[in-house]
């Protein structure tokens, strides 16, 4: 199978429904996410399918997420992830490469303890890292016209961590009726430089739905599998047994010591004889918003006419306004009517069932087994 390039992209939802719901119409690989919609249970309404969504578990909503793709074998780094800060490792080109979703609360200090001691970390074991952050800060080093206290602690930081800022350009990330200025920031370090292709980053000015903009780019390759699974249901277990009994294993001899190379036979048997019996099929995606319908996708285009005018006049800016309250509010009627249409309509036991799955609490991360001395 053909290698496929890792495209990411970072954005600030500012805790949107509606710009929640047009990420789940995106399909990077790795999303960077900061204000995510949240509660304290976790990230909320990033249901896109082949991927998992990572967040700090605390009783306060986490305003940090990372969306991957499942084909990366992604796990969070709990040890360097607070309310504030995710860091999730993934394989890409068969090195291990950890993504950091950090936002930077304009009322606490931008020197954050956990990000400082991720970049030693990182440093010391030789890890490329990747960092989408909204920085709340200002400095003419990332194309603001202006300086804040705070863009020069960010700077100082960038200087003495041997960090890379990849922001070009001096296209607006926060934009909105009362202003617009550049505080997404995107940074890596001398390996991930040294190890990865990071090339495209861009500013998107299509909508969002959030008042900051989306930032895209592509940070190497990787080999996608292709989703398939066994319907255990429709095994022809008849064929799965006789083909067992046809099976011949060596036996093993007095000693036990091809014991290995007995057990690796058996467990080549039952294989073909699972997949003689009930073969591996190609899954079937589902769409990532079931609910979407033409009117939202009306809504949608209206919305992304109106955004390219908003700035012009005050008069814009409302309707502007009006109308993302509208599709916000028409994406959760939508959501209620079909999550009740999806229970009413279940009265097999198969139906049934799915409703059970659905509502299981989601099972935790996995936990990281490195200490901090590795």
């Amino acid at each position: 199978m053909d290698t496929k390039v890792v495209q990411c992209c970072q954005i600030n939802l500012q805790k949107s429904k509606a710009a929640a719901a047009e990420l789940n119409n995106r399909s990077e690989s790795i999303v960077l996410i900061t204000e995510p919609c949240a509660s304290s249970k976790g990230v909320n309404n990033l249901n896109r399918a082949n991927t998992r969504v990572f967040s700090h578990e605390s009783p306060l909503p986490p305003r940090a997420a990372v969306r991957v793709e499942s084909d990366l074998f992604p796990w969070m780094v709990p040890e360097y992830s607070d309310r504030d800060m995710c860091v999730v490792a993934v394989k890409i080109e068969s090195k291990l490469v950890y993504m950091c979703s950090l936002y930077l609360d304009i009322n606490l200090e931008v020197r954050n303890r956990s990000f400082l001691r991720l970049i030693d970390w990182c440093d010391r074991e030789r890890i490329p890292l990747i960092v989408g952050t909204d920085s709340n800060a200002h400095s003419p080093l990332w194309g603001c016209p202006d300086k804040n206290e705070r863009g020069e602690e960010m700077e100082d930081i960038l200087l003495t961590q041997n960090l890379t800022l990849m922001n070009v350009g001096q296209v607006s990330t926060f934009f909105s009726h009362i202003g617009e200025s550049i505080i997404d920031l995107t940074i890596a370090n001398c390996y991930a430089l040294e190890n990865l292709n990071l090339e495209g980053w861009k500013v998107e000015t299509e909508a969002s739905f959030s008042d900051h903009r989306y930032i895209s780019y592509s940070v190497g390759k990787y080999r996608p599998s292709e989703p398939k699974f066994r319907n255990l249901r429709k095994a022809n277990w008849d064929l799965y047994g006789a083909t067992l009994d046809e099976g011949e294993l060596p036996e093993i001899d007095q000693g036990g010591s091809n014991l290995d190379d007995c057990a690796e036979a058996l467990q080549k048997l039952i294989q073909s004889a699972l997949n003689k019996a009930c073969p591996l099929r190609k899954a079937v995606q589902r769409p990532p918003n079931p609910w979407w319908n033409p009117e939202l996708d009306q809504i949608h285009k209206e919305l992304g006419d109106l955004h390219e005018k908003c700035s012009r006049s005050q008069e814009n800016w409302d309707a502007y306004v009006s109308l993302r309250r509208t599709y916000r509010n028409k994406i959760r009627a939508e959501k209620r009517n079909s999550w009740r249409a999806f229970c009413s309509e279940a009265e097999a036991t198969k139906d049934i069932a799915k409703v059970v799955k659905i509502l299981k609490p989601k099972p935790k991360p996995g936990i990281c087994l490195f200490k901090d001395q590795g």
